[in-house]
């Protein structure tokens, strides 16, 4: 197996029948080199019908299991180990999820009963380290989204485009909220700190009262600033780059350069944080529109660990990215993706 294992799922959790050893690491977006002991993003070889998704909940449990039983003590390679991983993994991709539902909610759930912690001054704390999950498809429960003209043919016009991330830019917000690795968060009197695994992304987020800055460059992270509304820290994020390089999520939703995203934080139990987020994007959508889901408190052992994208991305290097959404889903001009081709 080689002195490290370099996994062969992707971020989205998938795998592609290539007709190749299991042993053969290829990438999607980012991977190879990384020196985590989560899963790396694997490529986009082949077409959609040569793919296969796992669920988040599936993803989530892979994670686990493989954080528990980390490859960072076996520096040297251990055929046991490699084994493992390769076993979980097999029950991992063998599963489809376009079929299965997203753990993506119209309204926040009731928590869990466990007490909110707080900081000193009795605000709930948002402090910890949270097992972020992958959302492929954020709307799901919404379909179709209220499109305009320009809107739908953005949605319909990925089947034909690669997406962004498979070229290692930065997801962006809001998806960089729904794409897997863990997120820390660091909550201090004015700001709130967010330190993303993934690609190593981070965020400051003043609370003190600050306006957006009157000249900001447009970014793909856009210029954020923050609030409190009791327990719930609200962020407004504006002056965003275009879908060219940054798209909602990985079904291919997508949004313009008028994007506005108005995010809620909120602590709801010990182990459980809510998330949502409100897009509003009079470009592409006739109305705003409002998703979320909860993120649940990771171990206590969980650090985050080095990733690394363009290590060993031998597909961005040699040119064999191909178009299309990361859930497989098609597109046939309507307001609502097809269903990946049936294997």
């Amino acid at each position: 197996m080689g002195s490290r294992l370099h996994l062969i799922l992707g971020h989205a959790h998938k795998v592609f029948v290539l007709g190749k050893p299991l042993t053969v690491a290829t990438v999607w977006g980012c991977t190879g080199g990384a020196t985590r002991d989560s899963t790396a993003p694997l490529d986009k070889r082949g077409s959609l019908s040569q793919r296969k998704d796992a669920s988040p909940n599936d993803a989530s449990v892979f994670n686990r299991s493989k954080r528990r039983f980390s490859m960072r003590k076996h520096s040297g390679g251990s055929a046991t180990a490699a084994m493992f991983v390769v076993w979980v993994a097999l029950v991992v991709f063998g599963q489809n999820a376009y079929g299965q539902t997203p753990p993506v909610l119209g309204t926040q759930p009731q928590p869990d009963g466990t007490p909110v912690p707080r900081t000193p001054d009795g605000r709930a704390d948002l402090s910890g380290v949270w097992n972020k999950r992958l959302v492929t498809n954020t709307p799901a429960a919404l379909e179709p989204l209220p499109f305009t003209p320009e809107g739908l043919k953005a949605f319909n016009d990925v089947v034909h485009l690669i997406d962004p991330m498979g070229l290692c830019i930065f997801p962006g917000i809001p998806r960089l909220n729904s794409e897997p690795y863990p997120l820390q968060i660091m909550q201090l009197p004015d700001k709130v700190i967010f330190l993303y695994e993934y690609m190593h992304n981070y965020r400051v987020i003043y609370t003190d009262g600050r306006g957006h800055r009157k000249d900001w460059e447009v970014s793909l992270l856009g210029d954020s600033i923050g609030k409190w509304e009791g327990d719930t820290l609200v962020i407004d994020t504006v002056g965003f780059k275009g879908s060219e390089q940054t798209w909602l999520d990985g079904h291919g939703n997508r949004h313009s350069d008028a994007l506005h995203v108005t995010e809620r934080w909120r602590r709801i139990s010990t182990n459980q944080l809510w998330y949502e987020h409100t897009i509003d994007d009079p470009k592409f959508y006739t109305k705003p529109w409002t998703t979320g889901w909860v993120m649940p408190l990771a171990p206590k052992d969980w650090e985050l660990l080095e990733y690394a994208c363009t290590a060993g991305n031998r597909d961005l290097e040699g040119g064999h990215l191909q178009p299309g959404t990361l859930d497989g889903s098609g597109r046939d001009g309507s307001a609502i993706a097809t269903p990946p081709p049936r294997r």
